[in-house]
């Protein structure tokens, strides 16, 4: 009496089953096509359409930039309206592939979204080992278009130096801040490679500030990273004016340590040259100054 009901649910279930199945077999196809641009500077840009040498994505990178692209997606998921303003697709931004330390690929990869809602994220890739970063730090790519306003960009967008005098080098990333007329800067992230290929944020340093005290006068703060001997920097802290008449003057410095290599750096000392700038000798973004020098600006809008 019951087979007839039996048989409908045992198809029902195979039904899900197939179309299961058959999603990921589609985006397991889509992910397989994927490309990465290398540009001739060895480099990552903004642009929408970048120039490049074109190569394949390795298959661990197309999966993890999947994963990426579907944790953004997932947000749609019971929004049938919605999704079809967003497809999955649309999420996909360009990928750059950058030659890196130690026979190593770094996969710069602009997750896009709704109202500009882009993210750049960075995934490491030992092509020998096929690891590959679990998670992958990332900054907001929203500010970073167009170079008529804020804070000034300046190639390379990321490049690779040992700050902590461990004889590895960290990978350094530019990101513009930004928030209305108040706060406009450039930050530099400092990510140290561990082991098993994570990227760890060890320091943040706000490169470049537009100066609110010396706006009539086009003033820029500027910290200078200067190695002072193994897991010690300090940033010298000084201001020019474009305008006449053109000044430069030091502010300040700070000193910053880092117990071992790998380990965030912590502020030690500052000396302040100028009392007008004491409360933003680190930073002018009203944040955290321990937590800014490691992670940088968190606010996104």
């Amino acid at each position: 009496m019951n087979r007839p009901r039996l048989s409908t649910q045992i198809i029902a279930v195979a039904t899900v089953i197939l179309s299961v199945l058959f999603v990921c077999f589609t985006a397991r196809s889509a992910l397989a096509g994927l490309t990465a641009v290398v540009t001739a500077n060895n480099d990552f840009t903004t642009d929408e359409r970048p120039i490049g040498k074109t190569v394949p994505v390795p298959s661990p990178v197309a999966l993890k930039i999947g994963g990426l692209v579907d944790k953004a997606y997932s947000q749609f998921e019971g929004k049938p309206s919605e999704r079809g303003y967003f497809p999955r697709k649309s999420f996909f931004g360009p990928i750059f592939r950058i030659t890196a330390p130690n026979n190593r690929e770094l996969y710069v990869f602009r997750r896009t979204g709704p109202m500009g809602a882009d993210f750049f994220f960075f995934i490491l890739f030992d092509p020998t080992t096929k690891r590959i970063t679990h998670n992958p730090p990332y900054i907001y790519a929203k500010w970073m278009e167009g170079d008529d306003w804020g804070a000034e960009l300046r190639k390379p967008l990321l490049s690779f130096e040992d700050i902590d005098g461990d004889g590895q080098q960290e990978y350094i990333v530019q990101e513009r801040v930004h928030n209305g007329t108040m706060y406009n800067a450039i930050v530099y992230h400092y990510y140290h490679v561990s082991s098993d290929l994570g990227l760890r944020p060890i320091l943040a340093v706000e490169t470049r500030l537009l100066d609110l005290f010396t706006e009539d006068q086009d003033g820029v703060v500027t910290r200078t990273v200067q190695t002072m001997g193994k897991g010690q920097v300090r940033l010298e802290v000084s201001l020019d004016c474009q305008k006449p008449p053109p000044q430069h003057r030091k502010l300040g410095s700070v000193v910053l340590r880092s117990s071992k290599a790998g380990e965030p750096f912590a502020i030690v000392e500052r000396t302040v040259f100028d009392p007008a700038y004491a409360s933003v000798l680190i930073t002018a973004s009203e944040e955290d100054e321990a937590k800014f020098v490691i992670e940088g600006y968190s606010l996104y809008y």
